[in-house]
């Protein structure tokens, strides 16, 4: 009897109608005792098939149920063969409680490849079976699951039992979806589920974008190793290594990363690094792409002197620096030789504007704003004086940072002031004192503030600073012509006369003050001082200046419904008129 079971034994490893190297294994492992729930590796190229296994009549594990066998076999090591059909993608469980000293069990998915090879129940008995159990995550399939018998003495011999369990992840996920090729399409502004499943190490998405603007790139990692990127039609990654290395089923790893792209069809990479076939280390994750566009003016390309968009004169300029963009090119055209203004907005850290002359590299002048986020962007600006001839802004970043930036190229035109006013054009100031003169200017629409000139006839004892603070010297009797002069031409005189000694004002008088006004409405107050020669400075406020101001001439103009009271003062002396604005 005992030379038939070793002639039966041998053509069943001829045939391979069990799996390679069980015998052997079974006698290595006679002399070893490894800790409980050990898992041995089978590589993925040497695993068998289905019908190699001899996979016939197995018995279905339903979800929720133990179902129980035994190993009694002692002639031959015994296999038993179960099937488990997960429905949709997600995490299949298996518990099983042995009874059996040693027992092995091995996971087979539907194409005979072994997803997780062996785990070894040791010490199992009647009185105190072992528990192990096995964590899948798996894709839809018939999957199978066998327990080999370690022996045929008592150590190999005892029942045991084996429950499936199985939670869906609810993906949205379509398999394949490991090249490029084969990448699911992402709705822009929803979440997406997948898995990294037992032999699915990549999983790949597609998304496209309409336009430049700025990317949200979510992700909800479940599981413990995982990393994204994301990658442009091309093949380069314009986003790498977004790693998530501490997700669990309870508590998902989240991350989120901003940053610039040009439109576009890109792609996002799902990738476990760990190449293990080790349930716990596999499961869900999310991923989610959002989508806001930086309304830019750009059109790439637009890297060299070349391919430099027009910029547009006296008008904002908006482009971006993506990630795999690092300097954008404009050109402009000057006709008139002339000051001209650059105003940026900075959006990103670490900025660079360059204008250059004619060949696009000699720079003229470098601007480099720092620390410009998409909250705070950096403004600056810089002054030229141009010649007639084609300039270039060329915008560069540094670093791998990304964001929107904004420029203006106008020319600066001459302030049109039509003219000055003010309440006093004589005093009569003691020696050695400072008051400043009480002149506004008027300009004409559309135009910027004026650069005002002031000098005087005699400055050896009166003189004037640059905003109009006059100093008198100490020889009284002496007299000056201030004059204010405007860039266009415009200009205003007024006199000073060193006086002796100070004559204060003995009355102050506000001719015909408005009792009521219409918001949008001005009126000029004259005052009259009496002497004509006092030794004061006329100054008026106002007690509200969102309902109405008045200014160093004495000009009110109402801004909103409400009571406002002005004052105009001289010396020691002040008069306070109340207007109502209707």
């Amino acid at each position: 009897m005992r030379k038939i079971v070793v002639v039966i034994v041998s053509l069943v490893l001829a045939f391979g109608l069990l799996p390679s190297g069980a015998f052997a294994q079974d006698t290595a492992g006679a002399g070893a005792n490894p800790a409980a729930g050990e898992e041995t590796g089978m590589p993925e190229d040497s695993a068998p098939s289905v019908q190699a296994l001899g996979i016939t009549g197995a018995t279905d594990l339903p979800f929720g149920t133990w179902v129980s066998s035994s190993m009694t076999d002692t002639v031959t090591t015994q296999t038993q063969t179960f099937q488990v059909t997960v429905p949709s993608s997600g995490k299949l469980t298996l518990d099983f409680l042995s009874s059996v000293q040693r027992i092995y069990y091995d996971f087979i998915d539907k194409d005979g490849a072994t997803v997780r090879s062996t785990i070894t129940v040791y010490n199992g008995s009647v009185s105190s079976p072992k528990a192990d159990q096995m964590v899948c995550w798996l894709t839809p399939g018939t999957y199978y699951v066998q327990a080999r018998q370690y022996a045929t003495s008592p150590s190999g011999i005892g029942d045991y039992k084996i429950r499936a369990s199985f939670t869906s992840a609810n993906v949205t996920e379509t398999e394949p979806n490991d090249t490029p090729d084969t990448a699911n399409s992402l709705a822009v502004g929803a979440w997406s589920t997948g898995i990294i499943s037992m032999y699915d190490g990549v999983d790949y998405y597609k998304f496209s974008l309409p336009a430049s603007g700025k990317l949200v790139f979510s992700t909800r990692s479940f599981l413990r190793s995982i990393t994204y990127d994301i990658i442009d039609k091309d093949g380069y990654t314009v986003l790498t290594n977004v790693a998530n290395y501490s997700g669990s089923e309870s508590i998902p790893q989240l991350t989120e990363t901003v940053l610039y792209l040009v439109s576009g069809t890109y792609y996002i990479r799902a990738n476990d690094e760990s190449n293990a076939f080790d349930g716990a280390i596999k499961g869900k994750y999310q991923v989610m792409v959002s989508f806001t566009s930086a309304s830019v003016t750009e059109m790439e390309p637009n890297d060299t002197p070349e391919t430099a968009n027009q910029a547009a004169l006296g008008a904002w300029n908006t482009g971006i620096l993506s990630q795999t963009d690092k300097l954008d090119y404009y050109t402009f055209t000057v006709f008139t030789s002339g000051n001209y203004s650059f105003d940026f907005r900075s959006y990103l850290y670490c900025l660079y504007y360059d204008i250059t002359g004619p060949d696009g590299y000699t720079i003229l002048k470098t601007v480099s704003p720092y620390s410009g986020s998409e909250s705070a962007p950096t403004l600056s600006q810089l002054e030229l004086r141009l010649d007639p001839g084609t300039y270039y802004v060329k915008v560069r970043k540094y670093g791998v940072t990304s964001g929107k930036y904004e420029f203006a190229v106008s020319q600066i035109v001459p302030a049109a002031v039509t003219g000055f006013r003010a309440a006093q054009t004589k005093y009569y100031v003691e020696p050695v004192k400072s008051f400043k003169i009480g002149c506004v200017y008027d300009l004409a629409a559309g135009s910027k503030k004026p650069t005002l000139t002031w000098t005087s006839s005699n400055p050896i004892f009166v003189s004037v600073d640059n905003t109009g603070k006059v100093t008198t010297g100490w020889a009284a009797g002496k007299t000056a012509k201030i004059t204010v002069t405007s860039d266009n031409g415009m200009t205003k005189t007024f006199t000073v006369k060193i006086v002796k000694q100070a004559t204060p004002a003995k009355g102050l008088t506000v001719l015909k003050p408005p009792k009521s006004m219409t918001a949008g409405q001005v009126k000029d107050l004259k005052v009259k001082i009496n002497p004509a020669k006092a030794t004061g400075v006329v100054t008026f406020s106002s007690s509200n200046k969102s309902i109405a101001t008045v200014d160093a001439a004495g000009r009110v103009t109402a801004i909103k419904k409400g009571t406002v009271k002005i004052t105009v003062k001289d010396g020691g002396l002040k008069k306070v008129i109340t207007i109502k604005v209707k």
